[in-house]
């Protein structure tokens, strides 16, 4: 796999632009983006009657109004009680809120990931992949959710708070409001400078997590080329640059945390010059003052906490370019409408088929052939040649550069297309030569994602791909755990489960590559003789690419292909008779199957 290109190399982004994206892909959650504003503002409210509260405490007990005593711990009480109900719904919205849209946002992302060009997509190592989707999605919604909550929340506050002092006292509430503004102009270059480190962070901790999942997917390679002391090592440096960059994030928010506090206690510094000036000159009295002092910390607790949030929005929305990032990469390409056709013979049609790797030279040329419904047709020719890249773009994974790949399902129908396979109606299965194994058990295995399918037809599939015996030799047969490494079964075993998985959904068109390559002589020719029947009997329109020279032998028609074009097509015999290059093609296999 090769590194991740990190989108700090590639371009810059504003915060802000981040949680705007964000916010367009909330949809119809939007409404608890509401809710939750409207709690903000009930909470805000609430705060106000805090500080009414306070006041009348601090001012009766200076001045010993025991009415105002009185009233304000009524007040008071009432206020903690509101407190408990805003708090406890808040908590129940904001939960639902964040499960509903990283719910929504995931899917979105693992969506756009199955459309992007498998070019495109192989630039980015699994293991940051999956940091993607599920650590930075999570980070980057609750950037929106919990953090641009609070913001607003504090905002709501702030503003609520300085109308309800100025009403106190005018000139005290201007003073502070000036004085906290210092604060975002000294913590502007520590923002930017915050937000290069995040960034950094995580393409840091994407390297990280890169050689973490290559050493847990390669516990065989590591041993055998005894390369665990070098792998811990290499690990080991690059913890230390994550440990290192997380010190770095954390220095810079505690900066900016500490001027933030620097600006709180600025202010009850600046109350106590003017409000003892006023008190000095008769325009307020020492209760008033004290009372003003103490609830002063709900006018400067939101600036303060501000600047705690801002820091946190800054790295959901580092978190947020990560996900955007994939959510921008190239999309398959869309083959234009190609001209229909009416063929005289039901199955797949490649049409004047071409294509090129990106930044490359043409990798297939002019690829024209049919293989017909009923009949196993076989893409045979040296490395290299082409064979599996067309079988790529036949299942639908790769779009031609030109031509197309056409359907005719029925003689008295017009042709089907659509190179990538979407909203048409036809059961086409795509069996690669490396079997994938999901997390779960063998049956789970089997029918993976196919709907109605009963235990006997598993069974049946497992019995006609010869997976059975092997299956029934685990310790809780079809119900045994396998993880992805497959445990205990071999990859010959594994390749068959594999294709049973493909077999119990009764293809129309059954796509193989290379399908018996890890099995043993008398398992290929079981399967071998399983795909003639599935095209015979079953009217299955079965294409396979293969070096294996029995299923080239079995076959109804082979293609033969070399540098990127096909250069003869007929039976495995009409070949050998009139083509040269074929023979020293298959002499090459005789001798790599004898002594290789």
């Amino acid at each position: 796999m090769l590194a991740t290109q990190r989108i700090t190399d590639q371009k810059t982004y504003n915060p802000l632009t981040m949680l705007k994206r964000l916010w367009t892909l909330t949809g119809k959650h939007r409404m608890f983006i509401i809710v939750l504003l409207l709690a903000a503002l009930a909470a805000s409210l609430v705060e106000v009657g805090y500080l009414e509260s306070i006041r009348r405490l601090v001012k009766g007990a200076s001045e010993s109004q025991f009415s105002l005593i009185y009233s304000g711990l009524i007040i008071g009480v009432s206020i903690v009680v509101l407190r408990i109900f805003v708090t406890a719904f808040t908590t129940w919205a904001e939960t639902l809120f964040q499960q509903k849209t990283l719910v929504s946002l995931q899917t979105r992302l693992l969506q756009s990931l199955g459309s992007t060009s498998p070019q495109e997509l192989a630039k980015v190592h699994t293991g940051d992949l999956t940091s993607r989707v599920w650590t930075s999605a999570a980070a980057a919604q609750k950037g929106i959710n919990r953090h641009g909550i609070e913001l607003a929340k504090n905002i709501i506050q702030l503003v609520l708070a300085f109308a309800y002092f100025s009403w106190v006292n005018l000139q005290l509430s201007l003073a502070i409001i000036a004085f906290t503004l210092i604060y975002p102009l000294v913590t502007a270059g520590l923002g930017r400078r915050l937000q290069r480190e995040h960034d950094r962070l995580h393409a840091d901790e994407a390297s990280r997590d890169e050689l973490l999942t290559d050493m847990i997917q390669a516990p065989v390679e590591i041993r055998s080329y005894g390369l665990s002391g070098y792998l811990q090592h290499q690990f080991s440096k690059r913890m230390d640059k994550v440990f290192k960059r997380m010190m770095s994030v954390s220095v810079l928010k505690r900066l900016s945390e500490a001027a933030g506090r620097v600006s709180t206690y600025g202010g009850m510094i600046l109350i106590l010059y003017i409000g003892g000036k006023q008190v000095l000159q008769g325009q307020m009295d020492v209760g008033g003052l004290a009372a003003f002092l103490v609830a002063s910390s709900q006018l400067t607790r939101p600036i303060e906490a501000l600047s705690g949030l801002w820091n946190e929005v800054i790295g959901s929305a580092s978190h947020a370019a990560r996900v955007f990032e994939m959510l921008d990469l190239e999309k398959k390409k869309t083959a234009a409408a190609s001209p229909q056709y009416k063929f005289k013979t039901e199955g797949v049609h490649a049409v004047q088929v071409s294509y090129k790797y990106t930044g490359q030279e043409e990798v297939l040329s002019d690829i024209s052939f049919a293989a017909v419904k009923g009949e196993l047709t076989v893409i045979t020719g040296p490395s290299g040649c082409g064979k599996t890249t067309l079988l790529n773009i036949i299942s639908g994974l790769y779009t031609p550069e030109g031509g197309s790949i056409q359907w005719n399902m029925s003689e008295s129908a017009d042709s089907k297309f659509q190179a990538q396979r979407l909203n048409v109606d036809i059961n086409q299965v795509y069996v690669p030569q490396q079997p994938f194994i999901f997390s779960g058990t063998v049956e789970d295995n089997i029918v993976f994602g196919a709907e109605g399918i009963s235990s006997e037809e598993v069974q049946l599939a497992a019995h006609m791909t010869h997976a059975h015996d092997a299956i029934m030799r685990q310790n809780n047969g079809y119900g045994t755990e396998l993880q992805p490494q497959g445990g205990s079964m071999s990859g010959g075993e594994l390749q068959r489960i594999s294709l049973a998985r493909a077999v119990v959904r009764k293809p129309d068109i059954l796509l193989l590559d290379e399908p018996t390559s890890s099995q043993d002589p008398w398992h290929e020719q079981q399967l071998n003789m399983l795909f003639t029947g599935l095209a015979a009997e079953h009217g299955t329109t079965i294409i396979a690419v293969t070096h294996r020279l029995s299923l080239i032998e079995c076959a109804d028609q082979v293609i033969y292909m070399q540098d990127g074009k096909v250069v003869d097509i007929g039976t495995h015999d009409e070949l050998l008779e009139r083509r040269v290059g074929y023979r020293d093609y298959i002499a090459e296999q005789e001798f790599e199957e004898k002594y290789g």
